[in-house]
């Protein structure tokens, strides 16, 4: 009985130490199969260990890298509720088209259920994202994004200032001086939204959101 027992050890350790190497293949391969719909296929890289938690939806890091992708802003909220399980997250992008936004060198990170991602966005682009403003500016702000312009009503031109937040969870914009109120940006019961910023960098703008993924991620 010990050499059949000394064999059937010596296989399933052999079993094991294949799985640590075959499943994460798999996954990474399976989820840049997933990815190709929002553009070229990217680098993904899957860690777990053991890496059978991988059969159950479960890894320790995924890291994805692609050139260029194209998104709507709800499709980033759902790939990062659908890592609900994945511990650590990192992804970078060269070129992001978010609806009509185009942003540059994007981060995107999730610890734990912190998530939290940054972009550069230029002013040519921004002024193309809304585009109904003219002489768009990003203001120094302690609270949000504060957003200067001017719009034309009627043949008069007139400036005036919007901010961009997180209130309650939300993502909302006001303009200032105005009881008109927010209008909604991001509203997901998935995600929660702790705050928003930028700051200026040669060439533009560097944008940056943060959130915690509610239990509705899961």
């Amino acid at each position: 009985m010990r050499p059949v027992l000394i064999g059937g050890a010596a296989v399933l350790v052999l079993l094991l130490a294949a799985s640590q190497f075959v499943l994460p293949l798999l996954a990474e391969r399976r989820l840049a199969d997933e990815l190709e719909r929002y553009g070229p296929r990217p680098e993904v890289e899957v860690s777990a260990f053991p890496a059978f938690k991988l059969l159950f939806g479960r890894a320790d890091r995924v890291e994805v890298h692609a050139d260029m992708a194209r998104v709507q802003p709800g499709s980033l909220v759902d790939e990062l509720s659908t890592r609900a399980d994945v511990d650590d997250v990192e992804v970078s992008i060269g070129e992001l088209q978010v609806g009509a936004l185009q942003l540059a060198d994007v981060r995107i990170t999730k610890d734990g259920d912190d998530a939290r991602a940054a972009a550069t966005v230029t002013l040519q682009g921004l002024q193309l994202a809304l585009r109904d403003l003219a002489n768009i500016r990003v203001l120094p702000s302690d609270d949000g994004i504060l957003i200067g312009g001017e719009v034309t009503v009627f043949g008069r031109t007139i400036g005036g200032r919007a901010r961009v937040r997180a209130q309650d969870g939300r993502l909302v914009v006001g303009v200032e001086g105005l009881p008109l109120g927010t209008v909604t940006l991001l509203d997901d019961d998935r995600l929660r939204v702790t705050g928003v910023g930028a700051r200026e960098v040669p060439g533009g703008y560097r944008l940056s959101i943060g959130g915690v993924l509610t239990d509705a991620a899961g």
